[in-house]
């Protein structure tokens, strides 16, 4: 019996890990309101997002002709066809997020008057409305720029975050799915809804159940701080951190700062950039953005250099927060990576890259997106050189990365064109790009992914 058993573990381990290859292809949808793969003839700022499934997927733009439309573009089948633009809002630099199941979806962009609105859908991205009430007056949440939206799986609780121009950094949340917006009770500064007096490129990101959130800036007084703030209550009460590297609130010195958390909420990894491109930090909380502190170990051996320069850097969890993936470029324009697999305290390069590692690319401003497991990662840019919006992936968990098995215009090239954007769904099959091809006018255009498994033709079991 146990010889059987044996043999049966042993077989299902070998098929799992051997039986399988993995392809990933890429492709124009089939059709589009204007000719594949073009969602609009004039676009600028584009940004994506899908819901856990895949199914739905929503991108965002700016139309810069005449009053600056904020239009949007719908996909219910996986990006293979696409919706006609919809035109919810008049202003610049729009940010859009969904839940979990695609219904609930969010808008968020700066109108002429520098007024913070809202847009939201409650069916799929169809039909787009304000709120019902705002601190400021529907659809106003405040005055400012560089707004920033999130939610949580069910989309019931929302956040929006935003600069105030040369001023405080400002946040409203609403816990109706939307409808009614309101500014915190109490923040760090006594006065809401400020949670920093002077702040620049706030961030804002929250767990699966909207209980905790976290929002990071730059503080540009000096040389730059990174600062954060928690709330524990669903948005209602924001405080500083109890330590951090630099002093409470600061993580350290630097600027264009990203955050992300798992799916409790319980770790919290931020990255930056030094100022002047300087070297490339990070900061990790595993006690739900508490207490923060430095890795223990980095590829630079500097700690917390995960480089010695960079810009742009980004990073990306799993929901179990153990799996951390940080995404940069270094002038002229290479993009490396550097992850970790025991919550943030030690950070190598990857093993192998198509280049020479930690390298996986060449471009600039690089996206990184990942599945609920941490395997899969996806990452995204613009290749300076030759124009083209390329791709790269890592199948185990970002220690290899390789280019997709075939793209419309040959691997790893998406098209021509600039601010490439990516999302993917919970299991990392279905993978999302939209970018700006540049010129006059500049067009929006999308490609998707589909991760596929093929039977290898042959199989040995070792039965030793």
């Amino acid at each position: 019996m146990f010889r059987i058993l044996k043999y049966s573990v042993m077989f299902s381990l070998a098929f799992l890990s051997s039986a399988f290859s993995i392809n990933v292809n890429f492709s124009y949808p089939t059709s589009t309101s204007l000719s594949s793969p073009d969602l609009g003839l004039r676009g600028e700022f584009t940004q994506i997002a899908t819901d856990s499934s895949g199914r739905y997927v929503y991108i965002i733009w700016d139309d810069p002709t005449g009053a600056e439309k904020i239009q949007v573009a719908v996909s219910s089948d996986f990006g293979v066809t696409w919706s006609d633009q919809i035109l919810i809002g008049s202003g610049i630099k729009a940010q859009i997020t969904t839940d979990n199941s695609g219904k609930y979806v969010y808008a968020v962009w700066k109108n002429s008057s520098s007024d913070i609105q809202v847009g939201i859908s409650s069916d799929f991205g169809i039909n787009w409305a304000p709120p019902t009430s705002t601190p400021d007056g529907t659809p106003a949440l405040g005055t400012g720029e560089n707004a920033q939206i999130t939610t949580d799986n069910s989309g019931k609780y929302v956040y929006a975050i935003w600069n105030v121009l040369a001023g405080a950094v400002q946040a409203a949340f609403s816990s109706d799915f939307g409808l009614n917006w309101v500014s915190p009770t109490s923040t760090p500064t006594g006065t809401t809804p400020n949670l920093a007096s002077l702040g620049e490129f706030s961030q804002i990101t929250t767990d699966n159940t909207g209980k905790y959130v976290y929002a990071i800036w730059d503080d540009p007084t000096g040389a730059g701080t990174i600062q954060v703030a928690v709330s524990s209550d669903f948005g209602m009460n924001w405080i500083s951190p109890s330590s951090t590297p630099a002093g409470t609130p600061a993580l350290g010195a630097g600027e264009l700062s990203q955050i992300t958390t798992n799916s409790s909420g319980q770790f919290v990894y931020a990255v930056w950039n030094v100022t002047a491109a300087g070297a490339v930090q990070v900061a990790v909380s595993s006690d739900f953005g508490m207490n923060w502190s430095n890795p223990t170990s980095t590829p630079t051996g500097a700690i917390p250099d995960l480089a010695s320069s960079g810009l742009n850097a980004q990073i990306t969890t799993d929901n179990s927060g153990r799996f951390i993936y940080a995404l940069w470029s270094v002038p002229p324009g290479n993009v490396l990576a550097a992850i970790s697999m025991d919550f943030g305290m030690n950070w190598v390069s990857p093993s192998s890259t198509s280049l020479a590692t930690p390298i996986i690319g060449v471009g600039v401003v690089p996206q990184i997106t990942t599945d609920i497991s941490g395997r899969y990662i996806y990452a995204a840019w613009n290749n300076l050189a030759t124009g083209r919006t390329q791709i790269v992936l890592s199948l185990d968990f970002g220690l290899n990365w390789s280019e997709p098995t075939s793209t419309p215009i040959g691997s790893p090239n998406l098209g021509l064109g600039i601010n490439a954007q990516i999302a993917t769904n919970s299991t990392g099959r279905y993978i999302y790009i939209v970018w700006n091809k540049e010129g006059v006018p500049t067009i929006v255009q999308t490609s998707f992914g589909f991760k596929t498994y093929y039977p290898l033709k042959s199989l040995s079991i070792n039965r030793n």
